[in-house]
C-alpha cells in the first residue's frame, strides 16, 4: 500500500506507526536542507536557516514519536537515541530508497558530533513537558498558517495577489518584513498600527511583488514608504483594516 518496497513499509508501520508518520516528515525536512543549502531567498536571506529550523522541529517529533511507540525509553540516553534515529531512518530509507538527497545528509549528519547536542538539546525540551513544540512553535505555527490561508482567500476573492508566483514562505517574508518595518517606524513617532492597518499594508507589498519587480526596487519602494510615514503619517490608503482571521470566516 505504500508504494516502493512496500513490504518493508508496511511492516515498519506496524510496529512503529507514530514513529514511521514523523519519518516521513523528518526525511523530507532532510531534503529540504540538502537542496536548499547555499541558496539565498527572494529578498536575499540565506533559506538553509529556514529548512534548518523544520528539521530541528522534526527531529524533537521523532523522539517524541519513538518514545510513544516503545523504540526508546524515557530515561535513555542521548546516545542511544541518536542511534535509534538512524536506525529508523535506515528502516525508512529501505522501504522508500528513492530519498538518496536525504540519505546522503542524514549520513553526513549524524557523523558529527553536533547531531548529539542537537538530540541532548530536544531531550531537556521533552523531558521539561514541552512535547511536540512549545506553546511559543505551536502558535507561531498557527500564526503562519492564518497569515498564508488568509491572504490567499484574500487573492481567490478579489483575483488579486498573491498569486502562485509567490510561495508561502515569500508571503511570510514580506508579511514578516513590511509588517516589522511599519511597526518600527510607529513606534517612533509614538504611535500604534492594529494588526488589521499592518495586514492591509502588507498586502499592497504582495501585490507590489507580483509586478515582477526586483528585490532592489521593492526595498526602494519599501524605504520611500516608510520615510514617507515618519514624516508626514500614514498615507489614507493605508488606514484601512484586514482581519485575516474574517476573511477565514474563524470569528
Amino acid at each position: 500500500m505504500f508504494g516502493i518496497n512496500g513490504a518493508v513499509a508496511q511492516g515498519f508501520y506496524d510496529k512503529a506507526p507514530n514513529t514511521f508518520k514523523v519519518m516521513q516528515h523528518l526525511v523530507m525536512a532532510m531534503d529540504d536542507v540538502a537542496k536548499h543549502a547555499g541558496k539565498k531567498t527572494w529578498f536575499g536571506r540565506d533559506k538553509t536557516e529556514q529548512v534548518a529550523a523544520a528539521l530541528a522541529q522534526n527531529i524533537e517529533r521523532a523522539i517524541a514519536a519513538m518514545r510513544s511507540d516503545g523504540i526508546i525509553a524515557e530515561l535513555v540516553s542521548a546516545e542511544d537515541v541518536r542511534h535509534q534515529l538512524q536506525e529508523q531512518l535506515a528502516k525508512f530509507f529501505e522501504a522508500f530508497p528513492t530519498w538518496v538527497n536525504a540519505q546522503i545528509f542524514a549520513t553526513i549528519f549524524f557523523s558529527q558530533d553536533s547531531s548529539l547536542q542537537i538530540v541532548k538539546d530536544h531531550m531537556r525540551a521533552l523531558n521539561r513537558g514541552d512535547k511536540g513544540g512549545t506553546l511559543y512553535d505551536k502558535a507561531k505555527a498557527a500564526s503562519r498558517e492564518i497569515i498564508i490561508a488568509g491572504y490567499r482567500e484574500i487573492a481567490r476573492q478579489a483575483e488579486c495577489a498573491p498569486s502562485s508566483k509567490t510561495s508561502d514562505d515569500e508571503i511570510i517574508e514580506i508579511y514578516q518584513i513590511v509588517a516589522t518595518a511599519f511597526h518600527e517606524v510607529a513606534e517612533i513617532r509614538g504611535e500604534r498600527l492594529s494588526a488589521g492597518i499592518k495586514n492591509a499594508i502588507v498586502l499592497k507589498f504582495l501585490q507590489l511583488k507580483e509586478l515582477d519587480v526586483s528585490v532592489d526596487f521593492f526595498a526602494e519602494h519599501l524605504k520611500y514608504e516608510l520615510d514617507r510615514y515618519r514624516a508626514s503619517g500614514l498615507r489614507d490608503d493605508y488606514k484601512r483594516e484586514i482581519n485575516l482571521i474574517k476573511v477565514l470566516g474563524l470569528e
